[in-house]
């Protein structure tokens, strides 16, 4: 694991961090199925707390897709590890803070994220916390 990623990172979601970053490679439509998925989840709750911030997750979501887009045969497996990191990372939602049950709780997954792009060379997908 590239220490760089995790010394950019807060200190407790780098446990989870390091345990998903040595998880089997799952392809990309396995991926993209778990991040619909949890969006209909987050949908759900966002239903019955109106103070979750829905918004952060649909920018996380939507550049966790345009990674999965950029996700192929040839793509060194390094990152299809970080681009699986921060799918897998936003989907598990008693992460850092749990996604679902603080108005904070995708901050951490945002932090993920944006350590993640900016690794890969794509500060274009950076959302803003």
């Amino acid at each position: 694991m590239d220490g760089s990623l995790l010394e950019a990172l807060p200190l407790g979601v780098r446990p989870l961090v390091e345990k998903l970053m040595r998880e089997r490679l799952v392809p990309a439509d396995e991926l993209r199925r778990e991040l619909k998925s949890h969006e209909q989840q987050v949908d759900r709750a966002a239903a019955t707390r109106g103070d979750l911030d829905v918004h952060l997750a649909e920018y996380i979501g939507r550049s966790c897709f345009v990674l999965l887009d950029a996700l192929g045969p040839n793509t060194p497996e390094e990152s299809h590890r970080l681009i699986q990191l921060a799918c897998h990372y936003f989907v598990e939602t008693e992460d850092g803070e749990g996604d679902l049950g603080s108005v904070f709780g995708f901050d951490d997954d945002a932090e993920v994220l944006n350590a993640v792009v900016m690794k890969l060379g794509r500060p274009d997908l950076v959302v803003s916390i």
